[in-house]
């Protein structure tokens, strides 16, 4: 048997085995560019809670300073009072239909409203 014949297998185990250690890295920088995109995903969750925060907060203050009590509003949206109160705590979420009921109870534009926001 000629000498390079012999050789063949312990090629073959080289290739495969160099072959399997590229699948396992790319799936390793597949893996790790998930775990960039989920890191960036949770950063723009972060930045849309502060802004919601703040609306809610300017809501709240504008509420205040119309001498409008929450009964007023939460009657007005027909929710009750703690179902209006949840809103603007944040436990439930702030539709723009009720935004929009609540500003034109307050008698704000929307473009007044957001201004200032950042």
């Amino acid at each position: 048997m000629p000498k390079w014949k012999s050789f063949k297998p312990i090629f073959f185990l080289i290739f495969t085995e160099k072959k399997r250690n590229m699948r396992e890295r790319e799936r390793e920088r597949e893996r790790e560019r998930e775990r960039e995109r989920e890191r960036e995903r949770e950063r723009e969750r972060e930045r849309v809670n502060a802004f919601y925060t703040k609306v809610l907060e300017k809501l709240e203050q504008q509420r205040k300073a119309a001498e409008i009590s929450r009964f007023e509003i939460a009657n007005h949206l027909g929710l009750t009072e703690n179902g209006y109160f949840k809103v603007i705590k944040g436990q439930t979420k702030l539709d723009l239909e009720r935004l929009l009921i609540i500003l034109n109870k307050l008698e704000i534009s929307p473009e007044d409203f957001f201004k200032g926001i950042k």
